[in-house]
């Protein structure tokens, strides 16, 4: 048994025992609340600093006011909705080279620099520019011959405006056409006009069904108008879908003038005739390739056919599988109100459901 130390035998003095608190802490408190501002301001500084570097350097946010760049881009006085699109601006695109045709771009206008304009790159550096019934034609020197600056697939995209089908729930006081007026069949009632979306062909001899409405530059479809609106046009793309039956074929047919008809044909293994694809040159020769791609019996098959700047690509369930040249000189260009426009769907052989 050991004796008790010092420490437990006397009592605790004043300065030893459990203080309440007082005042004392407040500076500390403070201190701490201090930091914390500190800290919040550093970050929002640092923010701040970043966000003006990123949008001075690195990528602006954009609205669009006007309509100039429709239908690729609305402004808020042209959108549907009364919001015109918001963009933005990658300011380090062309860092290591220079615009593309077609680049949609920002730049600041030469004659007031706070002002920005957003436009599509038509002409680059050193070119002579003109267009010609819709048609951007180039070249570098007067003796160069003029050609026309075609498009890439994406830029097509963005470009093209739908003409049809109608879509019957726009119109509010005036109901679109009925359908039969859209198309006129044969005569001897091989194509029958289902609806706005769908053409049937029974199968038989070869015999068309036409597309009656004339497509001009403002031709929409909520338009009434059965000539087409505006100067016609003669580049445009067709989509559908095919069912076909077993020694089927379809042909899609776009005539933009008496010189100018492409027809592209796609069948079955049991057609008599294969698949194929044509154009005429504004000489007045013939290119055609044959057409790596069968309908398959009983099965839908998407058929994309474009006629755009001269050109004639032909895609079949997303796949590029023709594309011809028409060689579109300048010097065949004249009035288009001239042009003998016509789409026609061909059907020949066993029966074939046309769709979307």
């Amino acid at each position: 048994m050991s004796e008790p130390t010092d420490a437990l035998e006397r009592p605790l003095e004043a300065s030893e025992r459990t203080a309440e608190p007082t005042g004392a802490e407040t500076p500390g408190r403070l201190h701490h609340a201090l930091e914390a501002f500190k800290d919040n301001i550093e970050a929002f500084t640092v923010a701040l600093i970043m966000a003006l570097v990123i949008k001075h350097f690195c990528i602006e946010a954009f609205k669009i006011p006007t309509g100039s760049m429709m239908p690729t881009l609305y402004g808020e006085k042209n959108s549907p909705e009364g919001i015109g699109d918001r963009i933005l601006v990658d300011k380090w695109a062309y860092l290591l080279g220079g615009p593309e045709r077609w680049d949609v771009i920002v730049f600041r206008y030469p004659l007031n620099q706070s002002k920005h304009f957003i436009k599509r790159v038509a002409g680059l550096g050193g070119e002579q520019i003109k267009t010609v019934r819709g048609d951007l034609w180039v070249r570098t020197t007067d003796e160069e011959p003029w050609r026309i600056a075609t498009k890439r697939r994406r830029v097509r995209d963005e470009l093209y405006l739908p003409v049809y089908p109608p879509a019957p729930d726009e119109y509010d006081e005036a109901p679109p056409p009925p359908v039969e007026k859209y198309w006129t069949v044969d005569a001897g009632g091989a194509w029958t006009v289902v609806d706005y979306q769908t053409l049937r062909f029974a199968g038989g001899a070869e015999a068309p069904v036409v597309f009656e409405k004339r497509i001009g530059r403002s031709t929409g479809p909520t338009s009434h108008s059965m000539s087409g609106d505006g100067d016609l046009v003669r580049d445009v793309r067709v989509v559908l879908r095919a069912t076909a039956a077993a020694g089927a074929a379809l042909t899609l047919s776009w005539r933009a003038s008496e010189e100018h008809a492409t027809t592209a044909r796609l069948a079955t293994p049991q057609a008599p005739r294969g698949s194929r694809v044509s154009t005429w040159t504004s000489d007045g020769q013939e290119l055609a390739a044959p057409v790596d791609r069968k309908l398959v019996p009983d099965r839908a098959t998407e058929i994309e056919l474009e006629c755009v700047d001269g050109e004639v690509y032909l895609h079949v369930d997303g796949e590029e599988i023709a594309h011809l040249g028409e060689a579109r000189t300048l010097d065949d260009i004249r009035d288009i109100q001239d042009y003998m426009q016509e789409l026609a769907l061909i059907g020949d052989g066993g029966a074939v459901d046309v769709t979307d």
